[in-house]
């Protein structure tokens, strides 16, 4: 429910998207710590962004740039994670606005001679680091007004986001109307038991809204 969150992101001070970087965060490391497979330092995550103003929301085409942000499995506690992917996200956007770079993927994108040597340089790095550039793709994204088709309401949106070369996990989250939807791919390879990392996920919601509530609850000391 989208209530949930949004209770969880007035308790901490957060944005609707940290929460949901926050809860795949805890998903996957429930799972890598079940599976005997944790590392001690933290994940990270590539995070798309819509960068779309007032004047292109009737142009057609997406308008997105990325982040790169900690997922902070190396933190145990869920409101302290929350708390590290908040000031993550936030060094993001302060970067991305300083720099001023908001369409240079998407520019360079239209050259294909340049972007396919910077794909090329992106895996050489990572293969010789052997190590990904980063770990999982967590994508939010903001679902349009009620729909509705031939009449009927359209009740449910279920997305899937794409897999990236080396990577093998996607999870992307749609609002619509009162609920959000995870829609979780995996390489098999990555994550054979995919079903037992997607259990996680309301349960680190869960444990992000207790502790809101506790946070929100009034004091009973003197």
């Amino acid at each position: 429910a989208m209530d949930d969150r949004k209770a969880v992101r007035g308790a901490f001070g957060c944005t609707v998207n940290d929460v949901l970087i926050a809860v795949c965060s805890g998903a996957v490391r429930s799972y890598l710590d079940r599976h005997g497979e944790l590392p001690r330092t933290s994940l990270s995550a590539s995070v798309p962004v819509s960068i779309r103003k007032e004047d292109e929301l009737d142009d057609y085409g997406n308008r997105i740039t990325w982040w790169f942000v900690t997922l902070a499995t190396d933190v145990p506690d869920p409101v302290e994670r929350l708390a590290a992917i908040r000031a993550a996200t936030r060094v993001a956007r302060a970067s991305q606005t300083a720099r001023q770079s908001e369409t240079l993927v998407e520019e360079w994108m239209d050259y294909k001679m340049l972007w396919r040597r910077w794909i090329a340089f992106g895996s050489t790095a990572a293969g010789l680091a052997r190590r990904p550039s980063f770990n999982a793709i967590v994508s939010n994204v903001r679902g349009p007004e009620p729909l509705w088709f031939d009449g009927a309401p359209v009740v449910e949106i279920v997305s899937v986001g794409e897999l990236a070369m080396g990577l093998g996990l996607n999870l992307t989250g749609w609002s619509y109307r009162d609920r959000m939807t995870v829609g979780v791919a995996a390489c098999p390879e990555h994550v054979p038991d995919l079903w037992d990392l997607v259990d996680g996920l309301p349960a680190a919601l869960a444990e992000l809204l207790e502790a809101a509530r506790v946070a929100a609850a009034p004091s009973t000391d003197a």
